[in-house]
Order: C-alpha cells, then sequence, then structure tokens
C-alpha cells in the first residue's frame, strides 16, 4: 500500500511540474509583441463597409491638412473605394490616382487613430500628375485619423502632421 502510494505521490508531482512547464511557456509567448495587423479583431476595417462606395470631394479644399468627403455629387473630384483594398480618385482634370487603403473601424466609434509608421492610403499609379494631383497625393499618404458617419455619408481626413502640405520633388 505504501508503494502504491509513493507511486501516486511521482505521478501527481509529475503533473504539477508538467502543468508548471506549460503555464510558464504560454507566460513566455504571451510577452512577445504582436504585430499591429494581428492585433487587429476581426471586422476590424472600414473597408468591408465602403467598398464599392463613392464620395465626392474638392481637392483645392484641402486646408488646415483637412480633407472633408460626403455624398454631394455636385464636388468635382471622385475618391471611389473600388473594392475592399483598392481605392481610385478621379479628378476633374482627368487626372486619376490609384492604390490600396486601410482604414480601422474602432468599434463603430466613427473615428478611426492611425497608428504610428502606419499608412492609411498607398498611392500606387498616377495618370497626369499635376501640382493638385501631387499635393493630394501627397495628403493621402501622411498619418491620417479618418472621422466618418456612414449614415450621414461624410468623411474626414485629418493629418496629423502640423505643417502645410509640400510635395516632394
Amino acid at each position: 500500500m505504501h508503494t502504491i502510494q509513493k507511486k501516486s505521490d511521482k505521478i501527481n508531482h509529475m503533473k504539477t511540474i508538467i502543468i508548471f512547464l506549460i503555464l510558464f511557456s504560454n507566460c513566455a509567448f504571451a510577452q512577445q509583441q504582436i504585430p499591429v495587423k494581428e492585433a487587429i479583431p476581426k471586422g476590424g476595417l472600414l473597408n468591408q463597409k465602403i467598398k464599392q462606395t463613392k464620395w465626392y470631394f474638392n481637392t483645392d479644399e484641402i486646408s488646415d491638412n483637412k480633407l472633408d468627403l460626403n455624398s454631394n455629387a455636385a464636388q468635382p473630384d471622385i475618391l471611389d473605394f473600388v473594392d475592399a483594398s483598392k481605392f481610385l480618385i478621379t479628378l476633374r482634370d482627368g487626372t486619376k490616382l490609384s492604390g490600396t487603403y486601410q482604414i480601422f473601424d474602432l468599434g463603430d466609434m466613427g473615428t478611426h487613430t492611425a497608428p504610428k509608421n502606419y499608412k492609411t492610403f498607398k498611392v500606387n499609379k498616377t495618370q497626369n500628375l499635376d501640382r493638385r494631383a501631387t499635393k493630394l497625393a501627397t495628403f493621402l499618404q501622411q498619418d491620417l485619423n479618418v472621422h466618418y458617419d456612414l449614415e450621414q455619408k461624410t468623411m474626414d481626413f485629418i493629418s496629423n502632421d502640423n505643417g502645410p502640405i509640400v510635395p516632394s520633388s
């Protein structure tokens, strides 16, 4: 009987050690930094909600590091969210800018604050780029905060940069 008790104690001791090792290894893995993309919860992008929508604006009205978009088709410039990752901008003079976008939907709070070194828009192609279009492309590739109201069909892009928007040469 005494031998059975010793074996039982050894098994319980081994189980305790194994459980401790498992818990310790899980804690060690949890301490690693999680990349921003992996930290985004499911449905954490506004992209799915705004894909295949068109927004209107006036590039000339980029002021105070802010660009307002709305549903007013009388505005001369168009931002088309073609699908869940690509956008196409058509300016009144026929200039076209295209690329990819990622806009976080932070719990439907109507606001997105860009993480450090994160770009909401990446402009890949441009056609007929003039100074006005270059200013817009430069603005879109800054660190932007996005405020949106899908019911009112308004969206604002606000730059974190305080200086004037100066296209790079």
